[in-house]
């Protein structure tokens, strides 16, 4: 008799956290759709994750038990095993808020067949505050049914239509952490597909400096920001995105006293270059006029800015910001 195949796979990630996996598969299991399988995509864990897997959740959790950590790209390899038509994502220092946050992803995946990502509201676990994390988003376009167009979901609560997910492969895999959500939002709306955010689906994030070290924080997100600028912007717009990352990304390094870390990065970038410009794929004007315009709007929401400020705040900003984004938002 064939497998019945669930409508939608959750997929965790996990990688030495074994009591807060724990807390996450409670999180999961407690919701109200059933039609589902769960996966957890183990890094190679060495505090007995992968075993306690086993143990306690036969039966109940597949286990995909890595032979090392792969980073982020151990949800490509969850997607690949998963046999759900959509896929959500959680991971292991999350949980979901609402009982029904499930059923809400699938019930919007299904009403709009161009959706390829349905992006969850992001709260701080310990304050229940929004979190900085939350998805960018577009306030005037959209509503609570139909959701709020979005540059960016937050990876660690997220749900995508399989087929969306597959076109790219997925996550890049020279990123390994950090900027993986915008270069696949970034190529899901080229492609012609839709990131909405959905205030009403929650997920809480404990966020743990202890699992990501501001040392490796300080490495890789330069490095990935320039190579996610020289993957998909034109050449004029790339330039400047670089020139305002590498300017704003130094003076917040010398702030956090990361200095080091950063100029590794930014090195790391460079000596990689010749591995990413060949992927280079410029995306359309529409496309990169749509993520601009997200982000400054969220930069001046997340700050208690007016536009007029975040756009002539510091030479760099006034210079670069492209002029049609400047005079859409003024």
């Amino acid at each position: 008799m064939p497998i019945k195949r669930p409508r939608v796979s959750v997929i965790t990630l996990n990688w030495n956290r074994r009591e807060d996996l724990r807390e996450v598969l409670a999180s999961i299991e407690a919701q109200t759709w059933k039609d589902r399988e769960i996966l957890v995509v183990d890094n190679a864990s060495t505090d007995g994750s992968a075993d306690m897997l086993r143990r306690d959740y036969r039966q109940r959790v597949r286990v995909v038990a890595l032979q090392e950590n792969t980073g982020i790209i151990g949800y490509n390899t969850g997607v690949w095993a998963a046999r759900g038509e959509f896929v959500v994502f959680i991971d292991n220092d999350m949980v979901f808020v609402e009982p029904d946050a499930l059923e809400k992803i699938v019930r919007r995946l299904e009403a709009n067949p161009r959706l390829g990502s349905a992006a969850c509201r992001v709260l701080d676990y310990h304050t229940g505050a929004v979190s900085f994390n939350n998805p960018k988003y577009l306030a005037e376009d959209g509503d609570a049914v139909r959701g709020y167009q979005a540059s960016v979901f937050d990876g660690g609560g997220v749900g995508f239509r399989r087929k969306a997910w597959l076109e790219p492969g997925g996550y890049p895999r020279e990123f390994f952490i950090y900027q993986n959500e915008v270069d696949l939002s970034t190529h899901l709306w080229n492609a012609g597909w839709e990131v909405r955010y959905f205030p009403d689906m929650t997920v809480a994030h404990k966020f743990s400096r202890a699992a990501r070290p501001a040392d490796l924080y300080f490495r890789l997100w330069p490095r990935n920001y320039l190579w996610y600028f020289w993957k998909y912007y034109p050449l004029r717009w790339g330039a400047g995105e670089s020139l305002r990352l590498l300017w704003h990304g130094y003076r917040k390094a010398r702030r956090e006293a990361s200095r080091r870390q950063w100029f590794m990065g930014v090195v790391d970038a460079f000596l990689g270059a010749p591995r990413i410009l060949p992927k280079r794929k410029p995306i359309r004007p529409a496309v990169l006029h749509r993520m601009e315009t997200i982000r400054i709007q969220d930069h001046c929401r997340k700050r208690g800015l007016d536009v007029h400020k975040a756009l002539t705040r510091g030479t760099m900003a006034r210079f670069f910001w492209p002029r049609s984004v400047k005079a859409g938002m003024a």
